[in-house]
């Protein structure tokens, strides 16, 4: 038998996904390594034991324990900071303007017992203020090839020279594994964005902080072949993105949005990497 032992709040299931070991068949060494790995890549462990029973005995038929320790489920960041900036005031004097500044961050793991995690960060000022919350749930459908994000964000600055801006946007991610290297991202993304208290003309505006509303569905091919994501010496990164925004279903426009990206690395000798990278895209209104 293989007996599950040490969980409170999780799930049994989510954990015996994990476990590649099963009744009636060998014991190896190799199996016992893949189950902690796998069980420890879930991130809501601290220890996991898997050993046989009376392994010592001479009977050949083992009962198998995996024993977990939970890792805490709450995790909280804070911080106190102070923002500066130059203001001008008339022609040629500036003068300096100070903000109080406070970082909140708080995460609550295994929210349900599936391994899923919900996070709150804020950052907030006298001058600008953005809130981030963040739900992920890794093997969605029951199935390690799944994994689930929703977020939602505001934004709101005060400038006292140009405009102030508000932004508001959630995001829903379903990202699906096909092989060790490639994976294919869908989501649904809506934005929608307030200029308002304009001091100077509204075509200065930088585009993304325009009033719109985006309201669009994306698909993403990602193949990463790279010894290192963070300081790649030799392999290939592929990016296929594509997106559409349409009025029906709330976009103040249509447009397609096409973004494609291909690197690659080959050392030259032990300290030099030739790094290589093309990306071409294209954004273009269609309809009325």
């Amino acid at each position: 038998r293989v007996l599950l032992s040490g969980y409170e709040h999780t799930r049994p299931g989510v954990i015996s996904r994990e476990v590649g070991i099963r009744a009636g068949q060998p014991l190896s060494e190799g199996a016992v390594v893949e189950t902690q790995r796998k069980l420890y890549n879930l991130g809501i462990f601290s220890r996991v034991t898997v050993a046989p029973q009376n392994a010592e005995g001479e009977s050949t038929e083992k009962t198998v324990v995996v024993m977990v320790d939970e890792a805490k489920r709450y995790t909280v960041a804070y911080g106190l900071g102070l923002e500066a900036q130059r203001l001008a005031n008339g022609a040629t004097s500036t003068a300096l303007s100070f903000a109080p500044r406070i970082t909140l961050g708080l995460t609550k793991a295994n929210l349900t017992g599936r391994a899923d995690a919900l996070s709150f960060k804020v950052r907030a000022s006298t001058i600008q203020g953005r809130a981030l919350v963040t739900y992920t749930a890794p093997n969605y459908f029951a199935s390690p090839n799944f994994s689930l994000q929703l977020s939602a964000y505001y934004d709101t600055a005060r400038d006292i020279q140009t405009f102030d801006s508000r932004r508001a946007e959630g995001t829903i991610r379903l990202a699906q594994k096909l092989s060790p290297s490639s994976s294919l991202l869908y989501r649904y993304a809506f934005r929608h964005v307030v200029a308002s208290n304009l001091k100077i003309a509204a075509q200065l505006i930088p585009l993304y902080s325009q009033n719109t509303e985006v309201s669009e569905f994306g698909v993403a091919w990602v193949r990463d072949r790279r010894n290192s994501a963070s300081d790649a010496s030799r392999g290939d990164f592929e990016n296929v993105d594509f997106s559409v925004a349409m009025k029906p279903i709330g976009s103040s426009a249509n447009f397609i949005h096409l973004f494609l990206q291909n690197s690659t690395y080959h050392p030259i000798g032990r300290r030099l990497v030739f790094a290589r990278s093309t990306r071409f895209g294209i954004q273009t209104p269609y309809g009325n």
